[in-house]
C-alpha cells in the first residue's frame, strides 16, 4: 500500500524534534505492515487551525496535491489532530482524500471513517479551545502574583529564583539599570519636545540596540494609542503590570491572525512597585504632550500619500520608499 506520511507540531516552544519523532514512528508502522512510503511531509511550528493553503501550511498543501495526482493509497498520521485542529479543515482533508480514491489512517484510531472524522474533528477543535483558555487562565494567575505572563518588556531582566521544591519561578523580572536609563531618556526627550523619530535617530546614532536588537524605529517608541503598546504607552514603567489588553483572532476566510484591543474592563491590572522605572510626574508630562499633539489638525499630523506610496521599495534592503525632500525619494529603513 503506497503511503504518504505527515507530521506537524504547533509551537516553536515545543521540542523541534517533534516532527522527526512523529515521522519515525510512522515509518516503523509502515515497515511492520509492509506499506511502501512514497512521500514524507512535515509542517513545523504551525497551528493546526492555520488553514490548508500553500502559504498557511505548505507541506500539507503539497501532500494533498500528491494524493490528488494519483498513485497514493493512504495518508498516515499519528492522529487526526496532527493534520488539523479545525472542524472544517478536518472534514475537507477527509473528503479530498476519499475523492482521490485513498484513505486516511492514524496510529491512534485506525482507518478514518465519516463517523470517526466527525467525532475527532469536534474533539480536536474543542481541545484547541480548551488549551487556549487554560493558557489564558495560567497567564492571569502569573500576573496576579506579580510575574510577567509571557516574555518581558524592554528595560527588564529576569530574576533567578526557585520555589520550595527547587523549581524555577518563571516570569519574575526587575529593572535592568542600563536599559532603565534609556527608558527614562526616551520619556524625558519626548517631554522636552523631540519626536519619536528624532529620538530613534539619536539612539541609532549612538549604536544603542533596540528591544529586538536591531535599529530603533519611531513606532517602537510611540506605539499605538488604541492598543496601548509602544514604550510611551506602557504602564509597566510606572510599576503597573497589565495583561489581556488584546485578543488574537483568526480571519475565518484567510485564517490570518489579527489583534483586537479588549475593553479596559477585561484587563488584568496589578501594581508591582519593584517594576517602576519612571515617576508619575514624568508620565503625566509625556501624556499631556501626547494629548496636545492629538488635538492638532489632522492635515498637519500626516503627510499625504504620494503616487508611489507603498508600491516602490529599496533595491538594496527592501525598505519602502518615502519622500525625504521636495524632489527626493529615499529608503525608509535607511532614513529611520
Amino acid at each position: 500500500m503506497k503511503t504518504v506520511l505527515y507530521a506537524r507540531y504547533s509551537s516553536a516552544l515545543q521540542n523541534n524534534q517533534s516532527a522527526e519523532d512523529q515521522l519515525r514512528i510512522l515509518r516503523e508502522r509502515c515497515a511492520k505492515e509492509g506499506w511502501e512510503v512514497v512521500g514524507e511531509y512535515a509542517d513545523e511550528a504551525i497551528s493546526g487551525a492555520a488553514g490548508l493553503g500553500a502559504d498557511a501550511r505548505p507541506q500539507l498543501y503539497a501532500l494533498l496535491e500528491q494524493i490528488e495526482a494519483g498513485g497514493v493509497d493512504q495518508l498516515l498520521t499519528e492522529s487526526t489532530n496532527r493534520a488539523s485542529r479545525h472542524i472544517v479543515d478536518t472534514h475537507e482533508i477527509f473528503e479530498r482524500i476519499k475523492y482521490a480514491g485513498a484513505r486516511w489512517f492514524t496510529l491512534q484510531t485506525g482507518e478514518i471513517t465519516e463517523m470517526i472524522v466527525t467525532i475527532m474533528a469536534l474533539m480536536d477543535s474543542q481541545f484547541r479551545t480548551n488549551l487556549r483558555e487554560n493558557v489564558k487562565r495560567g497567564q492571569h494567575g502569573a500576573v496576579r502574583s506579580g510575574r510577567f505572563a509571557a516574555g518581558f518588556a524592554y528595560g527588564y531582566r529576569p530574576i533567578v529564583k526557585a520555589d520550595e521544591a527547587g523549581n524555577p519561578i518563571r516570569g519574575l523580572r526587575e529593572p535592568d539599570p542600563e536599559m532603565a536609563k534609556i527608558i527614562i531618556r526616551i520619556f524625558e526627550e519626548y517631554r522636552d519636545g523631540l519626536s519619536p523619530k528624532m529620538i530613534a535617530e539619536r539612539l541609532n546614532g549612538e549604536g544603542l540596540p533596540s528591544p529586538r536588537g536591531g535599529l530603533w524605529v519611531a513606532t517602537t517608541i510611540s506605539g499605538d494609542k488604541k492598543r496601548k503598546n509602544g514604550i510611551l504607552h506602557n504602564r509597566v514603567y510606572l510599576g503597573v503590570l497589565i495583561h489581556n489588553r488584546t485578543t488574537k483572532v483568526r480571519d475565518p476566510m484567510g485564517r490570518k491572525p489579527h489583534i483586537r484591543p479588549n475593553p479596559e474592563s477585561e484587563w488584568i491590572v496589578e501594581n508591582i512597585p519593584r517594576l517602576r522605572i519612571i515617576s508619575d510626574e514624568l508620565w503625566q508630562d509625556v501624556h499631556d504632550r501626547m494629548e496636545q499633539r492629538a488635538n492638532r489638525p489632522f492635515s498637519k499630523q500626516h503627510r499625504p500619500k504620494r503616487l508611489l506610496s507603498e508600491l516602490a521599495v529599496c533595491g538594496v534592503c527592501g525598505g519602502g520608499w518615502i519622500v525625504i525632500g521636495a524632489e527626493r525619494w529615499g529608503c525608509s529603513s535607511h532614513r529611520n
